[in-house]
């Protein structure tokens, strides 16, 4: 991401209140990097290379857990400032191996 990192996006989107779920597709693969995503707000993370079959997987999983969240709001209580179908992916190094 050029002038921004994935952590700082992530961290911008959860500082604002957005619930949107955030996966974290990175090259850097050490426990630091995932712990750092992790930290910033990220709901998920996954090291290149990667199964696409997992990512698809994981993506179905936080919509899910999205939805679910959605429905279990209190009658009044603000809906997320985020559409609940829409995930946002992170480059968090800007390797697109």
């Amino acid at each position: 991401l050029p002038g921004m990192s994935g952590y700082d996006v992530c961290e911008a989107i959860r500082k604002a209140g957005n619930e949107v779920p955030v996966l974290m597709l990175s090259a850097r693969t050490l426990s630091e990097d995932r712990t750092r995503g992790f930290d910033v707000g990220a709901n998920q993370y996954m090291a290149k290379p990667f199964d696409l079959d997992e990512l698809l997987s994981r993506v179905k999983n936080l919509l899910q857990l999205q939805r679910l969240q959605l429905s279990n709001r209190s009658p009044g209580q603000p809906p997320c400032s985020s559409s609940p179908t829409t995930p946002l992916w992170v480059e968090v190094d800007g390797d697109r191996s």
